[in-house]
């Protein structure tokens, strides 16, 4: 089935043909896995696992039954074939990301931790552009707050976001008036954030390790620029349950972006702008445990309740919670 052995997945979905990013992809040391959907053109490479909706229904999944189709959490179904495959590392990235000479190869020395504030830019470590990540509060961008990092080694580090050079990951807004491609500076620099400190990350370019898992669910009732924001935030507030933290590296990839419209992306990234805080507000009033699904549960649940995901997205996770037992047993 595979070219290469390898327990590291590379989840990817698209409407697009064999893009020049996925190609670029597939060279490297990992199972690639491309789930299709109702647009997607037949992929046929021996290095690629391609999921196409046919052979997505033949899968033993519940969250089949619940993931919309042309939508880009139709990468769900992708994260769980890789589960029930042996993966212990899962790479989140799209088709429009070229990785660096240093993807994916990161070590827990010479970190820095940060330790405040509570919303934290991670872009500003980088770069001195005035540069903000999608799903970062607006109402944040301006404030100075005072910030302490100290020095760290072997931080337990449950997931990965590592920067992207040339169209890195930002909303609308910033595109819409600024719009400049950046190179970060510094580039070798990690930094974790520890228990109490937020900051939005994305599917752009994450390593995810094998223990949590569980918190890749992409929700699925709301739009394609909110779903990973909002799964981020749920997900460094779950790892600090389980005494781990969320890490950003400089850029390992570099992105040539797709056409996108940019007043499409800001109508869809509406909610963020309007509910990061509340979502952030809403997750530290959680109390959770190291139960990942009773985290994820009560996590949606709110969610609900606040009135940012709909009632079928509680449903939908309990497919999910439902699915990841079941390989666990």
């Amino acid at each position: 089935m595979y070219f290469v052995d390898s327990d590291k997945f590379v989840i990817i979905t698209t409407i697009n043909p064999y893009t020049k990013a996925i190609k670029k992809i597939v060279n490297s040391d990992y199972k690639i896995i491309l789930v299709g959907d109702l647009k997607t053109p037949a992929y046929k490479n021996k290095r690629v696992r391609f999921l196409d909706v046919k052979t997505q229904k033949k899968l033993p999944f519940s969250t089949i039954r619940t993931c919309p189709y042309n939508s880009y959490q139709r990468k769900n179904i992708g994260y769980l074939y890789a589960m029930s495959n042996g993966a212990k590392t899962i790479i989140d990235t799209d088709d429009d990301n070229y990785p660096l000479k240093n993807w994916t190869r990161i070590n827990s020395e010479n970190m820095n931790l940060v330790l405040l504030p509570k919303i934290f830019n991670i872009y500003s470590e980088f770069t001195k552009e005035r540069i903000w990540p999608r799903g970062f509060p607006l109402e944040n961008i301006l404030k100075k707050s005072k910030k302490k990092i100290v020095k760290r080694s072997n931080i337990a580090v449950g997931i990965w976001q590592g920067l992207v050079d040339g169209d890195p990951d930002v909303d609308a807004i910033f595109r819409l008036t600024k719009g400049n491609k950046l190179r970060f500076s510094k580039r070798q620099s990690k930094f974790v954030l520890s228990k109490g400190t937020y900051c939005p990350f994305n599917s752009q370019n994450t390593v995810w390790s094998k223990p949590f898992f569980w918190y890749l669910y992409l929700p699925i009732t709301v739009s394609f620029r909110v779903t990973d924001i909002m799964r981020g935030y749920i997900a460094q507030r779950c790892l600090w349950e389980h005494n781990a933290h969320l890490g950003f590296t400089g850029p390992t990839m570099f992105q040539d972006r797709n056409k996108h419209s940019l007043i499409s992306d800001f109508e869809s990234e509406i909610p963020c702008y309007l509910f990061a805080s509340k979502i952030i507000t809403s997750l530290d009033k959680l109390s959770l445990s190291e139960s990942p699904e009773d985290n994820l549960l009560k996590a949606y649940s709110k969610m609900e309740q606040i009135g940012i995901v709909k009632k079928q997205e509680v449903l939908s996770v309990k497919n999910w919670i439902k699915d990841l037992n079941s390989l666990s047993s």
